[in-house]
Formats: C-alpha cells, sequence, structure tokens
C-alpha cells in the first residue's frame, strides 16, 4: 500500500490520502435507498450498505426493496464516496466524504435493477439524509 501528501481537500499536514499499488485511492462507498414523491423523499427501512464497490453495494440494496405495490413513490439508490484518508494524530484510517450519485432503479419482473448512476448535483444531492423521514 502506497501512501502520498493529500493535495486536495484537506490542508492538514497529518493527513496521507491512502492508495491501492497502482496510486488510486481506496474509496468507500454508502448506499441508501430512498422513495421520492412530489414533495419528500423517504429513506427505505432496508438498511444502509457499506462497500468498497459501489454496484455490489447496489446489488446488496436492490434485493432489499420491497416489490412495487409496497414503495410509496419511485425507488432510487443514493450513494455517497468518501476516500480513505490515514490521520497521524489519531492513529487510523478517516473517511473524507467526496460526490454523491443517485441511480433510478426500475422494476424488473422479479426484483428492482439498477440503472445509470449519475452525480447528485442538485435535486437529491441537495436533502439531508438526516431530515429524511423514513418511508
Amino acid at each position: 500500500m502506497n501512501s502520498s501528501e493529500n493535495t486536495g481537500g484537506s490542508t492538514r499536514s497529518d493527513r496521507l490520502l491512502i492508495e491501492d499499488d497502482i496510486g488510486d485511492p481506496y474509496r468507500q462507498w454508502t448506499v441508501v435507498a430512498v422513495a421520492v414523491e412530489a414533495d419528500r423523499v423517504g429513506l427505505l427501512p432496508i438498511g444502509t450498505v457499506v462497500a468498497a464497490d459501489l454496484e455490489l453495494a447496489a446489488g446488496q440494496l436492490c434485493d432489499r426493496v420491497p416489490e412495487p405495490d409496497s414503495v410509496t413513490g419511485a425507488p432510487y439508490l443514493v450513494a455517497s464516496s468518501s476516500v480513505l484518508e490515514m490521520d497521524r494524530d489519531a492513529g487510523r484510517a478517516v473517511p473524507v466524504p467526496q460526490a454523491s450519485w443517485v441511480n433510478r432503479v426500475q422494476w424488473a419482473g422479479n426484483g428492482w435493477s439498477p440503472g445509470r448512476w449519475v452525480p447528485a448535483a442538485g435535486g437529491l444531492g441537495r436533502l439531508e439524509p438526516r431530515r429524511w423521514r423514513t418511508a
């Protein structure tokens, strides 16, 4: 595992960006499922998946989304990425938030299928997950 000085986001000299052997930062994804209605976004009570692989996390959540007649609104996956930095003072890796992405899932007859991931610039991206209500 290689480490190099973080040049973006953090100005603390005591943090190092944690990278793999080819220089890519280790990324962590936090993914939740929501139901979007005209006037609200409701957090679906199916849990949160944290993983290094976005598609794996999306697949796990799609398996948990209830059938269409049990979901009020349009179901979406919301993924927030973070890179890992080593905090030398604390002696541990800490996640540093990056961009958020949304994915409109579609019913495929016998289960939900993820669509295309798009940046959450506006729309769902402006919402604070702490304010989401459970659907």
